[in-house]
């Protein structure tokens, strides 16, 4: 039941181990055990089938007994199935095994690190071209006419401003975290014997790997082949417009970049990054991700089925700036 999310509260899913048994007339306690027994085996039997392959009752009891115990679980896939059982293939279509298991009040749910960051950036884009909106009847009027409103404007701004900036942010993380979910996914399934110690050290190592290596030669390292020439262009592409913003979030300072990473004024490029920054950089990152996923096709168990609800995002609010209302506006 706790599964399927039919429980409102802790209290009643832990309620036979807090029931006072042992007051029970034996008659009625035989009763209730006969009952229960009857009715959960075969419902339990049912469930197990239906989204289990080989799930015991041993295995059934050790999975309540870490619920129990945390009230809730959270578990990486790989370890679960690993602990407990695997699910059956049905169940898991499009979730892989890097997702985790999840178990609480909401019943049985998987989360998938990709599929989080692309509904980040999907509501940022929405939320950018929503504040966009909210600044359309002022568009028409002289800024001057409008001191009155200035904390509206300012307050619409300000929201844009935020989810701009946030979704910069969910851009470069999602296509990072393909990239590693891909190198994590790779070496589970083939293991690095076949690598050379280079390219192991670069799959291994995904936080001192720089995204550039990631998208270059990572396809090569999974496929044996490299990008195409056009794929490669996407890829300087989007860190060339993208790394810069990102870097000037992450790393906001007075100081200018260092020459060998561009020189460029940092705080600048914090006080640029609006709505259109932030579409251009969601379709940048959404093309990368379709070309590498086409180029590694089914060499690797991970999908993109979280992609189709981003691109419908970008098609639905197509974000464009009046040049009056750009940089140097009210804020």
């Amino acid at each position: 039941r706790l599964m399927l999310g039919e429980f409102s509260d802790w209290a009643a899913f832990l309620a036979p181990d807090t029931d006072d048994y042992a007051s029970m007339p034996r008659k009625q306690l035989k009763g209730l055990q006969e009952d229960a027994r009857r009715r959960l085996d075969r419902e339990l039997r049912m469930y197990c089938d239906r989204n289990f392959d080989g799930m015991t009752v041993e295995a059934l009891e050790r999975l309540f007994g870490v619920i129990q115990g945390n009230r809730g679980l959270e578990m990486p896939r790989s370890a679960f199935e690993s602990k407990f059982a695997r699910f059956r293939p049905p169940v898991v279509r499009g979730v892989p095994m890097h997702a985790t298991v999840v178990i609480s009040l909401w019943g049985l749910k998987f989360w998938v690190p990709e599929a989080e960051l692309a509904a980040d950036l999907s509501l940022a884009i929405k939320d950018a071209d929503l504040a966009m909106r909210a600044l359309d009847p002022h568009y028409e009027s002289e800024h001057a006419a409008q001191k009155e409103k200035r904390g509206e404007i300012r307050e619409h701004l300000r929201r844009r401003f935020y989810a701009s900036r946030s979704g910069v942010l969910s851009a470069f993380n999602l296509v990072e975290c393909y990239m590693n979910s891909l190198a994590w996914e790779f070496l589970r399934l083939r293991g690095a014997d076949a690598l050379s110690n280079r390219q192991r050290k670069s799959l291994e190592d995904v936080s001192g790997t720089k995204l550039r290596d990631k998208l270059l030669k990572y396809p090569r390292f999974i496929t044996g082949a490299e990008l195409d020439p056009e794929s490669r262009a996407a890829v300087e592409g989007l860190l060339d417009v993208l790394k810069p913003f990102r870097d000037s979030l992450v790393h906001p300072s007075p100081f200018d970049a260092p020459e060998k990473f561009g020189g460029y004024d940092k705080l600048r490029n914090l006080y640029r990054i609006d709505a259109d920054t932030l579409y251009l950089v969601a379709h940048l990152a959404a093309d990368i991700i379709t070309r590498v996923q086409a180029h590694v096709g089914e060499t690797i168990l991970v999908g993109t089925p979280w992609l189709p609800e981003l691109l419908d995002a970008l098609k639905r609010h197509q974000i464009s700036i009046p040049p009056e209302w750009g940089y140097g506006r009210t804020r």
